[in-house]
C-alpha cells in the first residue's frame, strides 16, 4: 500500500506558467460569469457533477484498488496515470495561471480548451472571436481520450453529453 505523502506533490509542479500560449485558468474563473439564472446555473451544474469530484475520487479506497490493478504504485492523487484523466490539463506540466486549481477535478477547460485567451467577457461575447482564441465545443473524440478506457465502464456519447449538458439558457426558456 502506498503511503500518504510518498512521491512528489502534484501541486509542486503547478506554478503559473510564463510560457507563451493558452493557459488553464480553472473552473472558478469561468464560473465568475457562467453562474446564476441568466447563465443556466452552469457553475452549479458542474459543481454537482462527477467531473467536479474526479480529483477527490482518487482519494477513495476504490481508486486505490483500480490504481493497483493498473500497476500504479503511488497514491492515485499523485500518479500521472490517474491525473491525466482526473484533472483538467492532466496535472504537472500543464500551462496554468495562478487561478487554476488541480483539486477542481475535470473542469470547463477539459472540454472547452485552455481559457486564458478567451476568458475575458469581451472575447466570449464574440462567438467567432472566442473560437479563434481557443474556445472549443465538446466533442465525442475529446471525451473518448479518457472515457474510451475508463476502467471497464461503457461510454455512450449521446447519453453522456445529455447528462453533462449545461446550456446558457435553462431548458424552460429554450422552447
Amino acid at each position: 500500500v502506498p503511503e500518504a505523502g510518498s512521491g512528489p506533490s502534484p501541486l509542486a509542479a503547478l506554478a503559473p506558467s510564463s510560457a507563451a500560449g493558452p493557459k488553464l485558468v480553472g473552473a472558478l474563473a469561468c464560473g465568475a460569469c457562467h453562474q446564476g439564472p441568466a447563465m443556466g446555473y452552469q457553475l452549479s451544474l458542474w459543481r454537482m457533477s462527477p467531473h467536479a469530484q474526479a480529483y477527490a475520487a482518487l482519494a477513495t479506497p476504490a481508486a486505490l484498488e483500480i490504481a493497483r490493478k493498473m500497476g500504479v504504485r503511488e497514491q492515485p492523487q499523485l500518479a500521472a496515470a490517474c491525473l491525466k484523466c482526473h484533472v483538467t490539463g492532466g496535472g504537472p506540466g500543464a500551462a496554468v495561471t495562478k487561478s487554476y486549481d488541480l483539486m477542481e477535478g475535470v473542469g470547463c477547460e477539459s472540454c472547452h480548451g485552455a481559457g486564458s485567451e478567451y476568458v475575458n467577457e469581451s472575447v466570449m461575447r464574440d462567438r467567432l472571436g472566442a473560437r479563434k482564441a481557443g474556445l472549443r465545443m465538446p466533442s465525442r473524440e475529446a471525451c473518448l481520450q479518457c472515457h474510451a478506457n475508463a476502467h471497464g465502464k461503457p461510454f455512450d456519447w449521446k447519453s453522456a453529453s445529455a447528462r453533462i449538458a449545461h446550456p446558457t439558457k435553462p431548458a424552460a426558456t429554450l422552447a
